[in-house]
């Protein structure tokens, strides 16, 4: 598994321990010696989920952002100024900074998290997609159908659907919601 954050990126080796490399400004590369089964970079850190469900984060120690809530995930997604997990109850839970209701998550069950720059987008268990926080070029703006997967980026988002094409929404300045079809 590999995640590229902001300036760095991580990966997970085969024996569960994570490496970064890049910017360490906030000290975003400097992984627990700890085993993980899977890990995102954000954009000045980086979280990872423990075999035990706990997720811990490293890097920049602004308060609260490398304040994890307690409790068991089975996912997590580091964005740029928060992050979120995908908890065993399917719920999501966000944390850090809510400047535009990124941690303000809908109830429900969902099946993946994916956080972008300021907003997140959730798949649930049906495989339609919601997304919440930011919406100035409406990337919190999910159609509907049905997804297989989702990913929430800076200021758009993309989707695969269950017919393998993808579908993206949001802000289209470099042209990142023209998927090319597969």
């Amino acid at each position: 598994m590999v995640s590229a954050g902001w300036g760095h990126s991580c990966g997970l080796r085969g024996d569960g321990i994570v490496e970064c490399w890049g910017d360490n400004g906030n000290g975003q590369l400097e992984a627990p010696d700890e085993v993980f089964v899977m890990m995102s970079a954000g954009w000045l850190h980086s979280c990872g989920l423990r075999m035990d469900g706990a997720v811990e984060c490293w890097g920049d120690s602004s308060p609260g952002r490398l304040d994890v809530p307690s409790g068991t995930f089975t996912k997590v997604s580091a964005g740029t100024v928060y992050s979120c997990g995908l908890r065993t109850d399917g719920t999501v839970e966000c944390w850090y900074r809510s400047s535009s209701k990124q941690i303000d998550v809908p109830s429900g069950v969902f099946t993946a998290v994916s956080t972008g720059g300021g907003h997140s987008c959730g798949l649930r268990s049906g495989g339609n997609v919601e997304c919440w926080g930011d919406n100035d070029f409406g990337q919190a703006d999910a159609p509907g159908g049905t997804f297989t997967e989702v990913s929430a980026g800076g200021l758009h988002s993309c989707g695969l659907r269950d017919d393998a094409s993808i579908t993206c929404w949001g802000s289209s300045w470099y042209g990142q919601v023209d998927a090319p079809d597969f």
